[in-house]
């Protein structure tokens, strides 16, 4: 009762307010200021963009991409609702630069959400804080940069949170609804939430759930469970799957940290609560070890000031929700660690929740702080506000993108040289950019290297043993034979790759890197480096061999 009468006194009544657009025009200013370079140069871009995007180009020009492995792997791989998006906006715009505004838009979206929610808490006042926070925090946007599946886990999962405040089974039916096809997982976290809160009624601990209090909600909830189920059998039906098992993961090296991803060991409960959020809630992702500690001091013992002065009371009313959200949360976690890969990873289970939790905690003190005489309020208010923005735009400057332009010019002559149905092979690595920026099919590339979908991985493990094999070949001979076996029209070679300190080191990731170290050990020639064979030139280090040269030389 006390916070509807803070939330009346506050709004006057007034559901929204005109306020949450000083929400939205800050998260705009904050994402501007932080991905504007992304604008100005065309290969600068979030990483994964290159593993989940590229491949929509073909909405522009068919003949972009024939269908291969790789891109029809990528294809599948973004939910429906993601691919939805981009294909409309196809028809406006280059999918890889629509990509940087939808993070944007995201950006801004959950920013606005996040201060209706704690407007809808304990007016604007909370409502400001708490976007303030955001505006702090980077993991959001680091979160949603490249406007990939996880970049709306956030937006949606406070969606959910605000229909809940707000008591709306609309806005709960249209999150769990979008959820379904934007980001399963998060689906199934606010699922389970609503049943928890839905079970707690059952037990009389608390009043009528927002959702699953009607029929309706469970067909709602059931027609978004079954799009959901389909979107994951399509992986399967198509040869890519199953999902690995703890069993089958255990002892293999491409799931540790010298592997592709780390996933095993599962890191603990503590460490996804208070380690991961901490890494970026205090400095030190951004800004290092010294910087981070002091940061963490500063905000510890601001925290210990603003504690007294918040008014807790007014989340009584949402205890329910924060309680069933965290039980959802951690049981699902625990799920995921025992059924390893089955349910995705752990941690996606936790890190948003969390971050949010933390987004509106930290609000809450803010919000404290914020409670000055009335001569001084507004100007505290204004003040904060502007500070928080400041320190926003400049933790979270380029957090999420990487400049690719380094090698444009080889991008530059694959496109213009050859043609666009040619299949490239080049080290992995360099691949992914040659896949996204130079418009071509590539044997391999590294960030479409999951050994989590077991199908796929049975198809590209080899590419990748029988690419090095004939990287790294002494012969010729041997090269052209891979090349005849796997129909390669183009080699981009790279001199770097070739001396003992790269070979030597960790050039991709295990198993493959002994592999490459077992061939660094031989000390002998290698056939691509070979002058007799003619290249055109990509930069200093990189030639591009057309195979039909190499056949050439083969017959001499």
């Amino acid at each position: 009762m006390l916070a509807e009468r803070v939330r009346g006194q506050n709004d006057s009544n007034n559901a929204f307010g005109g306020y949450w657009l000083w929400a939205a025009v800050g998260s705009l200013c904050v994402f501007a200021w932080a991905h504007h370079s992304a604008f100005l140069n065309p290969y600068i871009i979030n990483d994964d963009v290159r593993q989940q995007l590229f491949w929509m180009r073909r909405w522009i020009d068919p003949a972009l991409y024939p269908p291969e492995l790789l891109n029809e792997y990528a294809r599948l791989y973004v939910p429906w609702g993601v691919q939805a998006v981009y294909y409309c906006a196809s028809f406006f715009i280059d999918p890889l630069f629509f990509s940087k505004i939808l993070a944007g838009v995201l950006y801004v979206s959950i920013g606005t959400l996040l201060y209706l929610t704690g407007q809808g808490v304990a007016g604007r006042g909370l409502g400001f804080a708490t976007v303030s926070v955001f505006w702090m925090m980077p993991f959001f946007l680091h979160a949603m940069s490249g406007g990939l599946a996880r970049a709306f886990a956030g937006p949606l999962l406070t969606l959910f949170v605000l229909g809940c405040v707000r008591s709306s089974r609309m806005i709960v039916a249209v999150a769990l609804l979008l959820q379904s096809v934007f980001i399963p997982y998060i689906f199934i976290l606010c699922g389970a939430t609503s049943g928890v809160l839905w079970l707690l009624r059952r037990v009389k601990i608390t009043a009528r759930p927002v959702f699953f209090g009607r029929l309706a909600d469970f067909a709602v909830a059931g027609c978004a469970a079954l799009v959901m189920l389909v979107w994951h059998l399509q992986m399967k039906g198509a040869g890519f799957g199953p999902l690995p098992t703890f069993a089958e993961m255990a002892g293999r090296s491409e799931f540790s940290a010298a592997g592709r991803f780390l996933i095993l060991p599962v890191p603990s409960l503590f460490h996804e609560l208070v380690v991961r959020p901490w890494e970026f809630i205090a400095p030190f992702r951004d800004q290092g070890t010294v910087v981070g500690i002091v940061g963490l001091i500063v905000i510890l013992l601001v925290m210990t000031c603003a504690v007294r002065k918040a008014r807790w009371c007014m989340w009584a009313n949402q205890l329910p929700l924060l309680v069933s959200l965290a039980i959802a949360s951690v049981t699902l976690y625990l799920a995921a660690r025992l059924f390893l890969f089955q349910l995705f990873l752990p941690s996606r289970y936790l890190e948003y929740s969390v971050n949010v939790g933390y987004c509106l905690l930290l609000g809450t003190l803010l919000h404290g702080l914020f409670r000055a005489n009335a001569t001084s309020r507004k100007l505290l208010v204004v003040g904060g506000v502007l500070l928080a923005l400041t320190i926003g735009a400049w933790r979270s400057s380029s957090i999420g993108i990487y400049d690719y332009s380094e090698q444009a010019e080889l991008y530059r002559t694959i496109q213009r040289d050859t043609p666009k149905d040619a299949m490239v092979a080049g080290f992995p690595t360099q691949m992914d950019n040659v896949l996204t920026f130079g418009k071509r099919n590539v044997f391999t590339s590294y960030e479409l290297a999951h050994p989590w979908n077991m199908g796929y991985w049975k198809q590209l493990e080899p590419r990748l043993r029988e690419l090095f094999e004939a990287y790294y070949a002494e012969r010729i001979e041997d090269v052209l034979v891979f090349c005849r076996k796997n129909n390669i029209d183009y080699l981009v070679v790279d001199d770097r790759h070739f001396t003992p300190e790269f070979m030597n080191g960790s050039p991709f990731f295990s198993p493959f890197n002994e592999r490459i170290r077992e061939l660094a050990a031989r000390g002998g020639k290698y056939g691509l480096l070979s002058s007799a064979i003619p290249a055109k030139t990509a930069g200093p280090h990189i030639r591009i061999i057309e195979v039909t040269k190499i056949v050439g030389v083969y017959r001499k």
